[in-house]
């Protein structure tokens, strides 16, 4: 072989190392730019977590001090109410006036004797009968 084809061969295998070098160096720049993304995107999404938690302490907080402010004159105020109706309307008597048509006083006096009479025809049980009386 001549020092040519060894020149060629020689720049033939350090163009190919050039490229391997150029392509290794692209990857590891991609990784790098991959894993400073990812690092961008979690810094955000624990950025954005920790808003939401401080939003959620200061409704707990709010909600907790209306609560405080508000819960006890309903508790009272409910309470003042519901005494007051009692109050109002224990001692004093009401008149039970019930004014029925003559027809539905009729009706009605039928029916109670119906069921009078119903109740009249059945017979008691004897006593001593059945499985609690049987002696056994």
């Amino acid at each position: 072989m001549t020092a040519k084809v060894y020149i060629g061969l020689a720049l033939a295998i350090l163009g190919a190392l050039g490229i391997l070098w150029v392509r290794h160096a692209w990857v590891e720049e991609g990784k790098a730019l991959c894993e400073a993304e990812h690092t961008k995107a979690a810094a955000k999404a624990q950025a954005e977590q920790d808003r939401r938690t401080v939003a959620s302490s200061d409704a707990t907080t709010s909600m907790l001090d209306y609560l405080a402010r508000n819960l006890p004159p309903i508790e009272t105020t409910t309470h003042e109410a519901i005494e007051r109706v009692r109050v109002v309307y224990r001692d004093r008597p009401m008149p039970a006036v019930c004014e029925l048509d003559s027809r539905v006083r009729d009706e009605l006096e039928a029916a109670r004797v119906r069921a009078n009479t119903a109740g009249s025809q059945v017979r008691p049980a004897h006593v001593g009968n059945g499985p609690a009386h049987s002696g056994h």
